[in-house]
């Protein structure tokens, strides 16, 4: 496989790329230094990263045909030198890789490293109806950065408490009370910090919890300046009901679990019961949860605060897939995209993260985010809390929605690979329908009934200005409106959501079909007093079945599942598997072994009615491969397993010598899905 190199940057040029270093760009007889990449830009300006080279990489293969081999890139580096690579597709999607394999030595030089990196394909472009064949994708930007500077050796959770603390102090924020106005949401100054000592004890309070990377300003200024359906702002409905008695509590959300901050918020409060009703959004949700549902980890500190009313504004009530541990990469992805999708976003520490994150992602710094984990869908700060006693019906409304994105945001989705962790209903972070699953781990008993429960989007019942998603709820008029009523205590009108059934998840790639996902069984707890107490309640009869909201059949099924052998030089024994399903791809390396009669290195799989090529994508399951380095023996000439059946082969190969296999996973009711499985020799 031919190679080239610029600086310390070698790279394979395999079949069906064309690659090269980024050149200056040439303004009349000068040369001027190319404009940097502007996410690469905000990152080495936080001055813990800096470019070592850009190289600019094509895949010439066509629609139709086989895609290429991932490129390959090696970097010779010292042995405490760390590198990641940033990727920049045409969509404008960014995607970083670490290396694929530990550091080796260098071939000439026993003291130096080689860090390889694997930068696959892009997906297929979307393409309009009646638009030509074309290119599989445009040229795609791979930034070589190296970390600048040295990391503390401490533990994860501590490395997170140092950066957020300086980083905090660095934009001059800091944790505790704030008094909120619309004057100072939307003015350049900070928030000033709370009197305390002037709370009501007898009248009620607004409280604002902002989410992960927030503070209170960021997360609700467009409160300041929406205007509701009565052309009145939030702040000018709700004077009469709260006069100067509205509040914000800013905290840290990385490095703190919603345990810590509930904990810092009671001991600022005075002792003595004091009435707040509140407005969350996103990880707020769950601090406010604890303050109500866990009262009892804080002892004599939780009668210090009463709840009224709240509203659960895109809470993530059942956590999402982003914050897994084994998902921290994925996470800094699809951060960096939404950021520069939605520049208005509240996320104020956002880029910052990403770039700490990302050097101790490098550094292989094992561990937890405290702060993160508490959005863990599987975790156990959501576990328990969903186990946890739950409110009164009429304490908590929710608001939510079901974003679906245009074919550009879509393609940038894909390409950041964000799909492959939602497949279904979701504003862009969390799943949509989380939002009102409280407690659904207790019996699954969902605490929030549909007619307290405000949905934009696809499937919802709110009407919305343009497109709500995760970052835009407090820009949109219905957002207004919904929240007044919901504080003062009134009805919603128009249609009550049926909170039994699924949301249709729209047309995204590798979306599970609303017919395809169970519905939840969902029971309603007895209204109660508006005011949350520890009691419990009674369930109530359950609301009318749903009406089916099964979406038509794609064209083509959202289920297929390639398998693909590169082996560029049938000489060295070496060969590159690529396993696609959906918008998952893994690449591997696989070591072949000569055969007599089939020929060097080559993928064979047997014709016979008895043989099917194996694979561990299981039907139905999570769209995510199987990180296990596969070997030929284990794709391919094995008899077919029990619950296999063997199905026609459909359509001609997609290249000469390659078989396409058509396996349908049988269950006990015969209902499982089926899956394509292309071989290519």
């Amino acid at each position: 496989m031919p190679q080239k190199k610029s600086g310390k940057v070698t790279w394979s040029t395999a079949e069906g790329w064309e690659v090269q270093a980024a050149s200056p760009i040439r303004r009349g007889r000068r040369a001027a230094v190319e404009a940097p990449d502007p996410f690469v830009a905000q990152l080495t300006a936080a001055s813990r990263w800096e470019v070592e080279q850009t190289l600019v990489a094509t895949p010439k293969a066509r629609r139709g045909e086989a895609a290429p081999a991932p490129l390959t890139l090696d970097i010779e580096g010292d042995p405490d030198e760390l590198y990641v690579v940033m990727t920049r597709y045409a969509s404008g999607a960014i995607r970083f890789h670490m290396p694929t394999e530990p550091a080796r030595r260098g071939a000439r030089r026993s003291g130096r490293r080689i860090f390889r990196f694997s930068i696959p394909v892009p997906a297929t472009p979307l393409m309009d109806e009646g638009a030509r064949r074309g290119f599989i994708s445009r040229a795609v930007k791979a930034v070589v950065l190296k970390i600048a500077g040295k990391i503390a050796d401490f533990a994860l959770s501590k490395l997170a408490l140092l950066w957020e603390t300086a980083t905090w102090k660095l934009k001059k924020q800091r944790e505790g009370w704030l008094s909120v106005t619309a004057e100072g949401l939307s003015g350049d100054q900070g928030l000033p910090a709370a009197d305390l000592r002037t709370l009501s004890a007898s009248d009620r309070h607004l409280l604002f919890l902002h989410g992960t990377f927030s503070n209170t300003k960021a997360a609700f200024h467009g409160l300041a300046h929406t205007q509701g359906g009565s052309g009145k702002t939030l702040f000018d409905e709700l004077q009469g009901s709260y006069g100067n008695r509205i509040y914000g509590f800013d905290h840290f959300t990385l490095s703190r679990t919603p345990q810590e901050n509930v904990q810092m918020l009671l001991e600022a409060l005075p002792n003595r019961p004091t009435t707040f009703d509140v407005i969350t959004h996103s990880r707020g949700g769950l601090v406010l949860r604890h303050l109500v549902e866990r009262r009892d980890l804080f002892g004599p500190l939780a009668d210090r605060c009463v709840i009224g009313r709240a509203v659960l504004v895109a809470s993530p009530n059942e956590g999402t897939p982003l914050a897994s541990p084994d998902h921290v990469t994925h996470y800094t992805n699809w951060l960096s995209n939404v950021l520069e999708l939605f520049p208005d976003n509240p996320f104020t520490t956002g880029v910052e993260f990403v770039s700490e994150a990302l050097s101790w992602i490098a550094r292989r710094i094992v561990g937890g985010l405290p702060g993160l984990a508490s959005m863990d869908n599987k975790g156990d700060i959501i576990r328990r809390l969903q186990a946890a006693p739950g409110p009164p019906n009429q304490a908590y409304s929710a608001l939510v929605a079901n974003f679906e994105p245009d074919a550009t945001v879509l393609q940038r989705i894909i390409d950041a690979g964000a799909d492959l962790f939602f497949p279904t209903a979701n504003d862009l972070v969390v799943p949509t329908e989380g939002g009102w699953r409280v407690d659904a781990g207790s019996a699954t008993i969902v605490t929030i009934p549909g007619d307290r429960v405000g949905c934009f989007g696809l499937g919802g019942n709110l009407a919305q200005q343009k497109a709500v998603n995760h970052v835009n709820f407090f820009e949109d008029p219905g957002t207004v409106d919904f929240l007044v009523r919901a504080l003062r205590g009134q009805s919603q009108p128009g249609t009550a959501m049926v909170i039994e059934q699924n949301l249709p998840s729209g047309k995204r790639r590798g979306a599970v079909r609303a017919d395809m996902r169970p519905a939840m069984a969902a029971t309603s707890r007895r209204d109660q007093a508006a005011t949350i107490s520890p009691t419990g309640a009674a369930a109530h009869p359950a609301q009318p079945a749903p009406t089916d909201v099964s979406q038509p059949p794609r064209p083509e099924p959202d289920d297929v599942f390639h398998i693909a052998l590169i082996d560029p030089d049938p000489n060295d024994a070496v060969a590159n598997l690529i396993a696609t399903f959906r918008n998952a791809r893994v690449m591997e390396t696989v070591h072949t072994k000569p055969q007599k009669d089939h020929g060097s290195g080559a993928l064979q799989s047997q014709q016979d009615g008895d043989t099917v090529a194996r694979h561990r994508c299981r039907a139905g399951a999570h769209p995510g491969l199987h990180r296990r380095r596969p070997s030929i023996s284990a794709v391919a000439g094995r008899k077919r397993p029990p619950g296999v059946r063997r199905g026609p082969v459909q359509g001609p190969p997609s290249r000469p010598g390659a078989e396409t296999v058509r396996c349908r996973a049988v269950g006990a009711d015969e209902s499982a899905a089926q899956s394509d499985l292309h071989l290519r020799q």
